[in-house]
């Protein structure tokens, strides 16, 4: 925002809220950008461009023991069949979920990547990824998904790998699974 303000000479403010109050906001005209990881609906008339793609990760307390799983074990994690860290090559301990909100723009990207069975029964719920870092910092056996740009603070957490491969450039070349789109409306 600073440098766009000092080469075109033009105020920005930069808002910070989730997604779809952005979205209402600039249908509602108080904004003139809103940036968003869900499209709006393709009949209102607003235009939208992809302008990143963001990872998306799994972070788990780190007295689980592991920092990497499959993409079949963290499937069977997600969906509560793996309900013991033992089954994932991790200590002896429960398995906490903290899920997305269903329908949310991480939840479809977990849910496509993982092709997870949309009648799974789901953990307890966190609506933002700060928020979701914070409760698998608290919780014993914690894991839980969030997008890493917006994440935070990560200490007391363990962002895990999925088949060796990390959420950063390098793993995402190499074909790292979980990536949300980032858009302008």
């Amino acid at each position: 925002a600073d440098a766009y303000e000092t080469r075109y000479a033009r105020k920005v403010d930069v808002i910070v809220r989730g997604s779809r109050d952005g979205v209402v906001d600039l249908r509602a005209g108080r904004l003139d950008v809103a940036l968003a990881d869900s499209p709006a609906a393709s009949d209102d008339g607003l235009q939208q461009t992809t302008i990143a793609y963001a990872p998306l990760a799994l972070v788990a307390d780190p007295n689980a023991g592991v920092t990497s799983v499959t993409l079949a074990d963290a499937r069977a994690i997600i969906e509560g069949t793996i309900r013991s860290w033992r089954a994932a090559g991790g200590a002896d301990i429960p398995v906490a979920r903290f899920d997305r909100p269903s329908g949310s723009a991480a939840d479809r990207v977990l849910s496509v990547a993982l092709r997870l069975n949309p009648k799974r029964s789901r953990g307890d719920v966190g609506d933002t990824s700060s928020s979701i870092v914070a409760d698998v910092r608290a919780t014993r056996g914690a894991i839980g998904l969030v997008v890493l740009p917006y994440a935070g603070d990560l200490s007391g957490v363990r962002v895990l790998s999925i088949d060796g491969r990390a959420p950063d450039a390098a793993g995402v070349r190499a074909g790292y699974p979980l990536l949300g789109a980032e858009l302008a409306v």
